[in-house]
């Protein structure tokens, strides 16, 4: 026998070393309130997804950051000026993570690098380089960062390849069957704590 069962919880007690903590839910916020115990901090539910529908490109040797001309969902993360950058309205450590559609107009074996940059400073040890051979051939680089930001910063995605024909793809819808288009970049921002 076999049945669906729903359970909604919106308050969990939560004990340590005397002190009791009651935790609520509040739609998209999750609120931490004092019981017998100390007020607990107020957790938001910040973040935000961003894409991009159009093909992206860089000069040879340059760093050039990744834009978003799309928010799909959005609360507290939002597309800045120039919309390379995404800034983060409230303190906190937040996930960040992308994929780039990537492909190149040329023959060979080209490189590319991406990496993190916060408040135009690049992050130490967040580089990746990717490889192409051959053109019309699309790979996808995706990861993601945990970084801890203070209100009001901004991130950027860059990238760069020593040659030119290097290119962030975007495609349109395509049939048989229908499905969605591609953009040359997704990104997802989620705060984590």
């Amino acid at each position: 026998m076999s049945s669906n069962v729903t359970v909604r919880v919106t308050d969990v007690v939560v004990r340590s070393a005397g002190n009791d903590v009651v935790v609520r839910s509040d739609g998209p916020r999750i609120v931490a309130a004092g019981g017998s115990g100390p007020a607990g901090p107020t957790w938001e539910g910040y973040y935000g997804s961003f894409s991009d529908s159009t093909t992206q490109t860089t000069a040879a040797n340059t760093a050039t950051p990744m834009t978003f001309n799309t928010t799909e969902e959005s609360n507290g993360v939002s597309i800045g000026s120039p919309t390379s950058r995404i800034v983060i309205a409230n303190a906190g450590t937040y996930n960040v993570q992308f994929s780039a559609q990537m492909d190149k107009t040329d023959g060979g074996r080209d490189d590319a690098t991406i990496w993190f940059r916060v408040d135009g400073v690049n992050v130490p040890r967040t580089a990746t380089d990717i490889t192409i051979e051959q053109s019309a051939r699309r790979i996808v680089a995706a990861w993601n960062f945990v970084y801890t930001f203070t209100a009001g910063q901004y991130f950027e995605l860059v990238w760069s390849s020593p040659d030119s024909s290097m290119r962030l793809l975007s495609e349109g819808t395509s049939s048989n069957p229908t499905r969605p288009a591609v953009p040359s970049v997704i990104l997802t921002v989620t705060r984590v704590a």
